[in-house]
Parts: structure tokens; sequence; C-alpha cells
């Protein structure tokens, strides 16, 4: 039983107003690393549908018509 309401004050502690003004920068912090993730994977997704998109274009120029 002690175990559990450690647990719950902990929890409480780490995750209640008492604290938020000090847990918005960490917040924050995360927040802008997923964004920048989220950017870059978004930019890799479209530099390597535009480069297929290169090499589509290629080989149909390459490629004799019938």
């Amino acid at each position: 039983m002690d175990r559990n309401t450690s647990t719950r004050n902990t929890s409480t502690n780490s995750h209640g107003t008492n604290n938020s003004s000090a847990a918005l920068p960490d917040l924050a912090t995360y927040q802008a690393q997923w964004a920048k993730i989220h950017d870059d994977t978004v930019r890799q997704i479209n530099e390597a549908r535009e480069q297929e998109r290169r090499r589509t274009a290629t080989r149909s120029q390459q490629s004799p018509s019938s």
C-alpha cells in the first residue's frame, strides 16, 4: 500500500499543477525536437519522391517508343 501511495505521489508531483511551470521548458524542448524530426522526415520523403520522379522521367525518355 505504501508503494502505491508513493507511486501516486511521484506521479502527481511530476505531472501535477505544482510543477507545471518547471516542466514547461522540458515540454517545449521535447515538442520542438519532435517538430524538427517531423519536418526532417517530411523533407526526406519529399526528396525521395522527387528523386523517384526524376528517375522515372529519365527512364521514360531513354526507352524507345513503340
